[in-house]
C-alpha cells in the first residue's frame, strides 16, 4: 500500500454547510458558463442528493485542504465531488485522493466511476492522467471510469 500524505476523515453532518460554500467556490465559474447557477436548485441538490456519511475531508498534517464525496456501490466506488480548496490546488492532493480511492476500489474488486464537467478542464486532465476513460457524455459532462 502506498504511502499517502493525505488522509480522509469523516466529515460531520454539521459540517455539511461548510462544504457546501467549499463546492459553490469551487464549480461556481465552470457551472455558470456552461448552464448557469441557480442557488436553490445547486443548494438544495446538494442538501439532499448525497448521504452525510459519503463526505470525506481531505486533510495533510491535520489541516483540511478540501474534500470527497464517494458510495460503494455494488460495481463500483462512484465519486460525486472532489473539492480540492483553491488555495492548496497544484499540490498533489486531489491526485492522491483519487489514488486513495482507487487503491480502496482495487480491493474491492471495483471500479472507480464519476462524471465532470466538460469545461472543467482541470478536473478533466486530472481524471485522464490518472487512467480514466470517457464511457458517456451530454452537452455538459463526461461520465469517466477507471477499471478496478
Amino acid at each position: 500500500m502506498k504511502k499517502y500524505k493525505i488522509q480522509l476523515t469523516a466529515l460531520s453532518e454539521k459540517d455539511l454547510g461548510l462544504a457546501y460554500l467549499s463546492f459553490k467556490d469551487a464549480l461556481y465559474d465552470v457551472s455558470v458558463a456552461a448552464f448557469g447557477w441557480d442557488e436553490t436548485f445547486q443548494h438544495g441538490r446538494f442538501m439532499k442528493a448525497y448521504e452525510p456519511e459519503w463526505f470525506y475531508w481531505i486533510e495533510h498534517d491535520s489541516q483540511k485542504v478540501g474534500y470527497t464525496c464517494f458510495v460503494s456501490r455494488q460495481n463500483d466506488i462512484h465519486v460525486h465531488l472532489l473539492i480540492v480548496d483553491k488555495k492548496f490546488q497544484g499540490k498533489g492532493y486531489g491526485k492522491e485522493t483519487m489514488e486513495l480511492i482507487a487503491e480502496i476500489a482495487k480491493a474491492g474488486n471495483l471500479d472507480v466511476t464519476l462524471s465532470t464537467l466538460k469545461n472543467n478542464t482541470g478536473a478533466v486532465k486530472l481524471y485522464e492522467n490518472l487512467g480514466y476513460k470517457i464511457t458517456d457524455q451530454d452537452e455538459y459532462f463526461y461520465d469517466m471510469a477507471l477499471k478496478g
